[in-house]
């Protein structure tokens, strides 16, 4: 667009960790804290951590003079060592995957509970859009889902439980335009859907034939294992999406 010889485009992989590169061996951004808060040390310095992952060592990993988070050796994700001094000696990094535009009606395939979804959505409280995501298992049978209506307040309802009836959310989402919301599905103790909005709880709702009176094969849906995502044709407000695999 701005007169370049050729084509270009941005390099994502000093944003984010691209969705092809599954432990983040790529990413070369200027993260440099682990997930603890701990600076990382400079991967050139033998103090106070001495090491043998040095550029030398791992010439295509990253690994200059700085001291940002790389992944040159096959760990889970870019880590660093600590600059501390102090325990532990190197850990992982909080480098966030990078968003995939939302296609609808769609199977994608999606371990929910073992990985929350996190989608980003610009639409405004009483913009009447909404959010509609169905679950299914891997041979895809329905599994669940939810939807959000952003009218104001904003109501939600589970499938295949409370015969298609909304509720308000338990708190109101924010009122700041760009809005992620970040979905985990649990069954430790009994079947639990969970819903932040911005890092604020807008949701949590443990299924049962109280939270679902009027649909009795609730369980026969929800209990089923998560292996699929679908967002529904009508969703007119998931604009982005992408698996939350942050080191918590």
């Amino acid at each position: 667009p701005d007169g370049e010889p050729s084509p270009w485009c941005y390099n994502m992989s000093d944003k984010c960790i691209p969705e092809n590169d599954k432990d983040g061996s790529r990413y070369r951004g200027n993260i440099a804290v682990t997930v603890s808060g701990r600076v990382c040390q400079k991967w050139t310095s033998q103090s106070p951590n001495s090491h043998s992952r040095t550029p030398q060592n791992y010439p295509n990993g990253g690994l200059e003079d700085n001291n940002y988070c790389r992944n040159p050796d096959g760990e889970p994700s870019p880590w660093c060592y600590n600059s501390e001094g102090t325990k532990p000696r190197w850990e992982l990094c909080n480098v966030p995957r990078c968003w995939k535009t939302v296609k609808r009606g769609v199977y994608l395939d999606y371990d929910l509970e073992k990985t929350p979804l996190e989608i980003k959505t610009d639409k405004a409280v009483g913009s009447y859009k909404e959010v509609a995501v169905y679950f299914y298992t891997a041979r895809g049978d329905p599994a669940g889902g939810f939807n959000l209506h952003f009218k104001s307040p904003v109501l939600y309802r589970l499938f295949w439980c409370r015969a298609g009836s909304w509720k308000k959310l338990h708190t109101n989402l924010p009122s700041t335009k760009e809005k992620i919301l970040r979905i985990t599905l649990t069954r430790t103790s009994g079947v639990r859907l969970k819903i932040q909005c911005n890092g604020v709880e807008v949701l949590n709702v443990l299924l049962s034939h109280h939270t679902c009176p009027r649909s009795a094969d609730w369980g026969t849906y929800w209990n089923r294992e998560v292996k699929k995502i679908r967002f529904y044709i009508h969703d007119d407000a998931s604009d982005f999406y992408r698996p939350d695999t942050g080191v918590k």
